[in-house]
C-alpha cells in the first residue's frame, strides 16, 4: 500500500533487493510446502499537486496508522471542489516535508490549514493563505499536540480572530533553524497566540508585523541562542511590573514589546534567566551651590534661587532668606527629585534660576534650561540643553555639560557653571538611574 515499505523477509529467501521489494525462493519441489513471510512498516507517502491533492492529503493525514512521512512535491492548492478544501487534521505522529528546495500548502483563503491533534513536524515547507472567519482561531495551525517547524518552514499570509499564524491551545510550538511566521494577522496574536508552550531557537523568527500574544502566565522559552534579532514582537496579556516575557537563553535584544495603548513603552530587561518588565528609579539631586568668585560691591554676595525638575520645585532659597557667600564658599543642598518609571514620557525638564540681591536692582546670575530624555532601546537617559532666548548672553551658562548619558545602574555627577560680571557660580548635580 502507498505509504508503507517492506520491513523484512523470512530467512528462507535470498537475493533480497536494496528496496526489499523482491527476493528469491530456491530449491522448491512440487512435494514441498514452504511458507515465506514478509513484514511491512510505515514509510513515505509521496504526494504531488493535482485536482484532488488537498483531498488526498486530508485523507492520509486523518488516518491513525500509515506513512511516517508525507513528501510534498510542488504546491498543493485547496479548491472549491467537494472535499478538496478544509482543515487537515493530524491523527498520528507525522512528518510533512518538501521533496526538493520548496513545497507549499495553499489553503486559498477557503479555510485554516492544520488541526494538530498529534505530533507534526514540518520540514522546508510553506503554509499560506489560511483563513479562519469570525471568532475562529489558528489559521495556519491550531495546536493541541506538538508542532515542530524545521529548516526553512514558514507560515505566511494567514488570518484569524486569534493566532493568525498559530494558535497554541494545550500544545507546544517549536520553531527552530530558519523557520518563520510572516505577514499573518489577528485581533490578538497575529503571528502566534500562546496559551500553551512556545519554544524558539536558531534563526527562527516571527516578523514584527505578526506579533506573539502571551496569555496569562505564558512566556517564550528560548532553548538555543537566537541569531536573527528581533526574533519576535511580544504583546503580553497584562503590563505589570515583574511580568515575565521570555526565559532560557533569551536576551533583551532578541525581542521587542508592543507599546501599551500604542504609546506606553514599558521597560524590560534580563534578570537571571528571565526577560521581564522591571521598573527603575530616576533621581536628580542638587548636591551643592558654590560661590566661585563674588563680583558684587563688598566682600560677599547675597544669593537666592529656584531649582525645578518636571515643573516641581525641588529646592528654593527665597529672597527673604538670602545665602550670604564669599569667594570659594560652598553650601550643601542635597535635595532630590525621585520618580520610578515602568514606562516613559518623552522628556523631563530641569530648570535653574539663580539671582544675586543688590540694593539698587537684583542681578541675574544664571539660568539652566535642560531636559532629560529616555532612550528606550538603550535603557538610558540623556541630559541636553534646550534652545530658546534664555541663552542670548552666552556668559549666563557656559553649557558645560552637553550630552551627559546616564545608563542602567549608572550615576553621573557634573557641575553647571555660570560665569557673569555679577558673580561666578557653580551648581553640582547628581543623576542616577537604578533599580
Amino acid at each position: 500500500d502507498r505509504g508503507y515499505e517492506v520491513d523484512g523477509w523470512s530467512n528462507n529467501v535470498t537475493n533480497i533487493s536494496p528496496d526489499k521489494r523482491t527476493a528469491t525462493l530456491s530449491n522448491i519441489t512440487d512435494t514441498t510446502n514452504t511458507t515465506v513471510t514478509v513484514t511491512f512498516k510505515p514509510g513515505e507517502f509521496n504526494l504531488a499537486g493535482g485536482p484532488d491533492a488537498w483531498k488526498r492529503l486530508k485523507e492520509e493525514a486523518a488516518k491513525t496508522e500509515g506513512a511516517h512521512t508525507i513528501v510534498i512535491n510542488g504546491e498543493i492548492t485547496a479548491t472549491t471542489d467537494q472535499d478538496n478544501n478544509g482543515k487537515i487534521s493530524i491523527r498520528r505522529e507525522l512528518i510533512i516535508k518538501s521533496s526538493g528546495s520548496s513545497a507549499s500548502l495553499n489553503a486559498n483563503n477557503l479555510s485554516g490549514i492544520f488541526d494538530v491533534n498529534n505530533k507534526l513536524t514540518l520540514e522546508n515547507i510553506t503554509l499560506k493563505n489560511g483563513t479562519e472567519p469570525g471568532n475562529r482561531t489558528g489559521a495556519g495551525a491550531y495546536v493541541n499536540s506538538t508542532l515542530i517547524m524545521k529548516g526553512s518552514s514558514a507560515i505566511t499570509d494567514c488570518s484569524a480572530h486569534k493566532g493568525g499564524g498559530v494558535y497554541i491551545s494545550n500544545g507546544t510550538l517549536i520553531m527552530q533553524d530558519s523557520s518563520a511566521i510572516t505577514n499573518c494577522s489577528a485581533a490578538e496574536g497575529g503571528g502566534v497566540y500562546v496559551s500553551g508552550t512556545f519554544k524558539m531557537s536558531g534563526s527562527a523568527k516571527v516578523d514584527t508585523n505578526s506579533d506573539v500574544y502571551l496569555a496569562s502566565g505564558k512566556s517564550i522559552d528560548v532553548t538555543g541562542t537566537l541569531t536573527n534579532p528581533p526574533a519576535a514582537r511580544i504583546t503580553p496579556d497584562s503590563y505589570t511590573d515583574g511580568r515575565v516575557l521570555a526565559t532560557g537563553d533569551a536576551e533583551k535584544a532578541n525581542f521587542t514589546v508592543t507599546p501599551k495603548n500604542g504609546n506606553e513603552n514599558w521597560r524590560y530587561k534580563k534578570v537571571g534567566n528571565e526577560i521581564k518588565f522591571v521598573p527603575a528609579t530616576l533621581t536628580v539631586t542638587f548636591t551643592e551651590i558654590k560661590c566661585v568668585v563674588e563680583h558684587d560691591d563688598g566682600p560677599n554676595g547675597e544669593y537666592y534661587w529656584t531649582m525645578k525638575v518636571d515643573g516641581s520645585i525641588v529646592h528654593e532659597r527665597p529672597k527673604n532668606n538670602l545665602w550670604v557667600a564669599g569667594d570659594n564658599t560652598t553650601l550643601p543642598i542635597n535635595k532630590s527629585f525621585t520618580r520610578s518609571f515602568s514606562y516613559f514620557p518623552a522628556s523631563i525638564p530641569v530648570d535653574i534660576e539663580i539671582w544675586e540681591h543688590d540694593d539698587s536692582f537684583d542681578d541675574h546670575v544664571g539660568t539652566t534650561k535642560a531636559h532629560l530624555t529616555y532612550n528606550y532601546d538603550d535603557d538610558q537617559w540623556k541630559w541636553a540643553y534646550d534652545g530658546g532666548n534664555w541663552n542670548t548672553n552666552p556668559k549666563r551658562n557656559e553649557m558645560s555639560n552637553p550630552n551627559v548619558i546616564i545608563g542602567d545602574g549608572g550615576e553621573e555627577i557634573f557641575t553647571e557653571q555660570y560665569r557673569t560680571s555679577d558673580g561666578d557660580t557653580d551648581v553640582t548635580i547628581k543623576i542616577s538611574w537604578k533599580e
